[in-house]
């Protein structure tokens, strides 16, 4: 299996992908190079992990893989450049942190949790990232429903990861998955880190439409501040009106 294999559901390595943060939660990963990527336990959605929380039967025994929810850790990534919805999500939420989108490619993410020139048995069995599929409740049933080979559970566990339900599809997600050999799991950890260098990871920086140009003036300085390089950064435009003419003949 090659490193590519790993990277699902039609995504290229040059394609580009946004992060929304608060501004609290970009400046660690700015200050201490390091990405977080948070247990899907912790996603609010009650079907993450979906496959891994229904019962199996296997040869007139059934057992629930549950347990298993506690080696599995994301994060969310989304294929929308701009976005209304993310602004007001990631500005409202956090009232005393205004919104910054971030912008990147699928290769250097991918690079940061499976280096490309790694030859780990470990990497190639427990790191991906794809585009998320979105399906009718009609479909994920069917899906759970269907009998499969034994040969086939792992593939299909991985599979699952990057399914949700069509009221998500607005998010046009992508995410990155990593998963922790059963024997090392831990449930108390609750993130994983990896090393970044913040200048060849992160291509832009945009901060969020609704504030003032002496906000936004603000914001900017303090990403400076943090080692940002000023000519990647801007303000979103989403909510400057551009007036045109009108020609009435």
């Amino acid at each position: 299996m090659s490193r590519r294999d790993n990277i699902l559901n039609g995504l290229t390595g040059d394609e580009v992908i946004y992060k929304y943060f608060p501004l609290r939660y970009l400046e660690p990963l700015l200050q201490n190079r390091l990405l977080r990527v948070d247990h899907t336990s912790n996603w609010e959605d009650v079907y993450e992990n979906f496959f891994l929380k229904n019962e199996f039967i296997y040869e007139n025994m059934s057992g629930r893989a549950d347990g298993l929810i506690g080696c599995v850790y994301g994060q969310s990534w989304t294929l929308q450049d701009e976005s209304d919805a993310m602004w007001r999500i990631y500005s409202n939420k956090y009232r005393e942190s205004c919104a910054i989108r971030i912008k990147t490619t699928v290769g250097k993410l991918f690079s940061v949790i499976y280096p490309e020139k790694s030859s780990s048995t470990m990497h190639a069995s427990s790191s991906f990232i794809g585009r998320v599929k979105y399906v009718s409740d009609d479909e994920l049933l069917s899906w759970q429903q269907r009998s499969i080979p034994a040969s086939e559970v792992i593939r299909m566990m991985i599979n699952s990861f990057f399914i949700k339900r069509k009221p998500f599809e607005h998010e046009q997600e992508v995410r990155i998955i990593r998963t922790i050999p059963g024997d090392f799991c831990n449930v108390g950890v609750e993130y994983l880190e990896f090393e970044i260098d913040p200048e060849s990871l992160i291509d832009e920086y945009v901060i969020e439409p609704r504030l003032t140009q002496v906000q936004s003036d603000v914001v900017k300085s303090q990403l400076v501040d943090l080692g940002v390089n000023p000519s990647k950064i801007r303000q979103s435009d989403l909510y400057q009106f551009k007036p045109s003419k009108i020609i009435i003949k």
